[in-house]
């Protein structure tokens, strides 16, 4: 870390001549910025919202590594508590309606726990003893639905239901790294597309989400009209024959929901001046109730180890300066420059042990902090674990 009783050093950074990186021309977008922001902020000092001062805070030049992604940034370090407004992000988030479209940051935050839930997703040997042979298993991507007409709300529905089903996979399966999307079928019915990385047997999954959704009267209104006992509620869906499993999944997990194709139009103006005329004549109680009433609750969510994905972050020091810039500089990366960081993009194959050692490890280790230690396991079709040596793809 940097000294801060070193102004010298806050300074040098700030001056003109110089970048964030020394020598190299580095985020020269981003030390422009910055110092933009601290000339400004020193001619308005006197200004009670803004209380930046010269000596506030210093850029500490950092990056932020994932398995096919390199951000590298300046990180403001504070010398005080800065200034910022009270917001209420309570009432932020009742007022705010998605209408079943993820917002930009949502699709970001769900591309990444997907892309991190399937790096880290180990090869396991599945065994059918019904054929008497052993297959691959990876990931699964599994389909949850109402077995009849949905009469209770959406938000009921995950209360109830979903969250009730992850519980028991959790005991039954062992289901610990998922990632979950809400979608409304055609006939107005809630569904749920999961991937996972554990193998859960078909029979068992349809026989476990039947009895769940039968807390709330599905499955017995589906044997009264149909007559049959089990009905087909759920669905896995093979991945086996998928080149592209990543954009395969994210295809269904962040897609925007269309409402009967029907395009509405002046929607903006028509929900901005009904929001002016709901501020001005309803109570904050009221907004609330009326937004429990009309939301669907979240749209999607994650296991707690894949929300909150930050990357391996650390200082751009002596220690990775070599290999950030073999990696910055490799024809396989692709480089997308922005005022406030440098974006570089390329193959998880890239970064490999042998060409980048130190990164790798530093990647492994922040992998093993959020999903522990990954073993192989042996599996049926039922579920339990055998013996069985396991053989090299």
């Amino acid at each position: 870390m940097v000294n801060r009783n070193l102004p010298e050093y806050k300074l040098d950074i700030m001056a003109l001549q110089k970048n964030l990186f020394g020598e190299t021309q580095l985020l020269t977008k981003s030390t422009k910025r910055a110092q933009s922001v601290v000339i400004k902020s020193e001619s308005t000092k006197e200004n009670k919202r803004d209380k930046y001062s010269e000596d506030s805070f210093y850029i500490i030049p950092s990056f932020s590594l994932h398995p096919d992604e390199l951000y590298i940034y300046g990180k403001k370090e504070w010398l005080k508590e800065p200034n910022t407004r009270s917001i209420n992000s309570l009432q932020n988030l009742i007022n705010n309606q998605t209408h079943g479209k993820l917002s930009t940051k949502a699709r970001q935050k769900a591309k990444r726990a997907i892309k991190y839930l399937l790096t880290q997703a180990t090869t396991k040997k599945v065994y059918n003893p019904k054929f008497r042979t052993q297959f691959n298993f990876k990931v699964n991507f599994i389909t949850l639905t109402l077995s009849s007409t949905q009469q209770h709300s959406t938000q009921v529905i995950k209360r109830v239901l979903l969250n009730q089903f992850f519980i028991e996979a959790k005991k039954k399966w062992g289901l610990e790294n998922y990632v979950w999307r809400y979608e409304k079928q055609k006939n107005g019915n809630a569904h749920f597309h999961i991937l996972s990385d554990k193998f859960i047997p078909w029979l068992e999954l349809r026989e476990t989400w039947n009895r769940i959704q039968n807390k709330l009267g599905y499955t017995a209104a589906y044997q009264q009209k149909y007559h049959k006992k089990s009905p087909n509620s759920t669905d896995i869906h093979s991945l086996k024959k998928v080149k592209n499993v990543y954009k395969y999944v994210t295809k269904y997990m962040t897609k925007a929901k269309n409402i009967n194709n029907v395009k509405v139009h002046r929607s903006e103006s028509l929900i901005k001046e009904k929001t002016e005329k709901i501020e001005q004549s309803v109570s904050n109680g009221a907004k609330q109730y009326l937004g429990r009433l009309t939301s669907n609750g979240r749209e999607w969510a994650c296991s707690r180890n894949l929300s909150n994905i930050t990357g391996a972050r650390d200082e751009y020091n002596g220690e990775y300066t070599l290999e950030l810039e073999k990696l910055r500089k490799s024809q396989a990366t692709k480089e997308v420059v922005k005022d406030y960081v440098s974006m570089y993009y390329f193959n998880t194959k890239e970064l490999n042990e042998n060409d980048y050692p130190k990164l790798n490890s530093l990647l492994n280790s922040y992998l093993a902090l959020i999903f522990g230690k990954r073993e192989t396991v042996n599996i049926d079709n039922t579920g339990s674990v055998y013996q069985v040596p396991i053989y090299d793809n």
